[in-house]
């Protein structure tokens, strides 16, 4: 029922959000394997990714429940 609710625009722009959010993770996860500068975790890559989803549903769902303003 998520498909339906959300604006295809707004969808597009949440996944391209996500995508970029678990690109970046993996850079800065590749980094630190190939200057031995920490460990290549996973659990990182996908923590970061989840951490962006939620809150980019959350950022989705506050701003359909917020008021219109209308400044007549």
């Amino acid at each position: 029922s998520l498909p339906y609710i959300i604006p295809d625009k707004l969808r597009r722009k949440a996944l391209i959000t996500i995508v970029s959010a678990a690109c970046i993770s993996l850079c800065i996860e590749l980094v630190q394997y190939l200057f031995r500068l920490g460990l290549f975790e996973t659990d990182d890559i996908i923590m970061n990714t989840l951490g962006v989803a939620i809150g980019t549903l959350s950022y989705i769902v506050c701003t359909k429940l917020k008021p219109e303003v209308n400044h007549d």
